[in-house]
């Protein structure tokens, strides 16, 4: 088990709970998508900073209508820089836990997200594996109403090292007799 998310989850177990398996995903692969948010607000900052200062040459002052909206989407870009660079960064303090009596996802970013699974809410256990060895292990999955009548929603552990060995842990957890 990863000693950094065993020390993670601990404070979040129930007395007499016993952490089976902990560990986290592999940042790498999730980081190269969370990446393109970053460089779009990269990009925009740049257009936007651009402009301002176009306008602030051409106006000789920067109290005018297209400077206040330059300033105002420099402001949105750089919120969603923000919020682009706090998932990036966040891959690499989330960690996942299965209990005897649950599966605990935790996300230690601006604050502190904790979601758990009990046993009666896995409802479909289900191994992908990857070409670089690691995997994916889906455990819950349940229709959610959506504009378009309803959505399938995943409650997955995303890119485990050792998925062939998480797989059975879930599946003995969901056939385990009801606390």
């Amino acid at each position: 088990m990863v000693e950094a998310a065993r020390t993670a989850l601990s404070a979040d177990l129930e007395s007499g709970e016993t952490l089976r398996w902990a560990g986290r995903p592999g940042a790498l692969p999730l980081a190269a998508k969370q990446s393109v948010g970053v460089v779009f607000f990269l990009i925009w900052i740049g257009f936007v900073c651009t402009g301002f200062i176009a306008r602030l040459a051409a106006s000789g002052h920067w109290l005018n209508l297209g400077t206040l909206v330059s300033l105002l989407f420099l402001a949105a870009a750089l919120a969603g820089l923000a919020f682009s660079i706090n998932a990036l960064t966040g891959l690499w303090r989330t960690f996942y836990g299965i209990t005897d009596r649950r599966i605990l996802v935790v996300k230690r970013q601006i604050r502190r997200r904790v979601t758990s699974w009990t046993q009666q809410q896995i409802t479909a256990v289900e191994r992908r594996d990857r070409a670089n060895g690691r995997g994916d292990v889906v455990f819950h999955q349940s229709l959610r109403p959506s504009v378009d009548g309803s959505e399938l929603v995943s409650a997955t552990l995303t890119d485990v090292a050792d998925a062939r060995t998480v797989e059975p842990l879930v599946r003995r957890l969901a056939a385990a007799p009801r606390r």
